[in-house]
């Protein structure tokens, strides 16, 4: 799993919580339905040293025959949740949650509509199509790997700052909607032709990598300082609007001249793999400003 098991360290550093050494211990009374599920609670929790059901901010299970989720309401204070598995067929969020991230090729299906406080959640599963994402009104970083999505509905998450798609059949993403988007994770979009990023006025990184884009529209990103568009189909593009460019890769693309004149700042380029005129690489040549030029 490329970029989900990212979001997951971000949850386990927070599984520290004080220690509690009361000779009654509540958590003996939460029962789950899924043994594997009960095994890796009753490790985490002697891990710990939590005795009280307030102590239970963060859950995770990396068990392949974890099939359910039923009992985890009784962990009022879960705050993240982080599973991985083979069997898991359907999930409905607790309202407590701020952060979910979640894998299993079995997942059809999941609830959204007590996450009101989520403001992370991650989703691997080639199985759920349609995602409404309107329950989500805090998202702020969205990772979606494998999901079998036609569209995406921007819409729906107007204040996110952190977007992953990775393996999707997408064609086109609108992401004019959303207007704090910090950074785009698009990876192995076999399909995806078309990318509208319109207006971003705190757009600094875009990982655009091994999907289909023939064309791209920079000019609504200022303050972008790194991008890397890498295994697409681009015969060119316009990086005149983005002065604080700083790293530049394209590798494996079909480009042939490119200008970098307005991109003083520019530290790092990589154009290998590129059918480049003879001109453009005596232009790379004189780009003294850029430290390490690759072509």
């Amino acid at each position: 799993m490329r970029y989900l098991g990212v979001l997951g360290a971000a949850a386990l550093m927070l599984a520290g919580c004080g220690s509690d050494s009361d000779r009654y211990n509540e958590l003996d009374d939460i029962r789950f339905t899924s043994e594997p599920l009960q095994a890796c609670f009753d490790a985490q929790r002697r891990d710990e040293g939590w005795t009280r059901v307030s102590q239970v901010g963060v859950l995770y299970c990396y068990d392949s025959e974890v099939d359910t989720l039923d009992g985890i309401e009784a962990l009022t204070a879960l705050q993240y949740l982080l599973i991985i598995s083979e069997s898991l067929t359907d999930v409905t969020l607790p309202s407590t949650l701020l952060f979910a991230d979640i894998s299993s090729p079995l997942l059809a299906d999941i609830d959204l509509s007590h996450g009101q406080r989520v403001h992370t959640l991650g989703l691997r599963t080639p199985l759920i199509g349609d995602l409404d994402l309107n329950a989500l009104p805090m998202l702020n970083v969205l990772a979606l790997q494998e999901l079998p999505l036609t569209t995406f509905d921007a819409q729906a998450v107007p204040n996110l700052a952190h977007l992953v798609l990775i393996d999707t059949p997408l064609q086109q993403l609108d992401l004019r909607p959303i207007h704090a988007l910090v950074q785009l994770d698009l990876y192995d979009n076999a399909n995806l032709t078309q990318l509208t990023l319109g207006t971003q006025p705190q757009f600094r990184a875009g990982f655009i990598r091994n999907n289909a884009l023939t064309a791209l529209d920079l000019s609504g990103a200022p303050l972008l300082e790194a991008l890397d568009l890498s295994a697409n189909r681009l015969t060119g593009l316009d990086l005149t609007a983005n002065t604080e460019l700083r790293q530049f890769r394209a590798q494996s693309n079909a480009i042939t001249e490119m200008r970098f004149d307005y991109n003083r700042k520019l530290g790092y380029l990589d154009l290998i793999d590129n059918p480049l005129t003879g001109e453009m690489k005596q232009y790379i040549d004189t780009l003294d400003w850029v430290a390490e030029r690759h072509y």
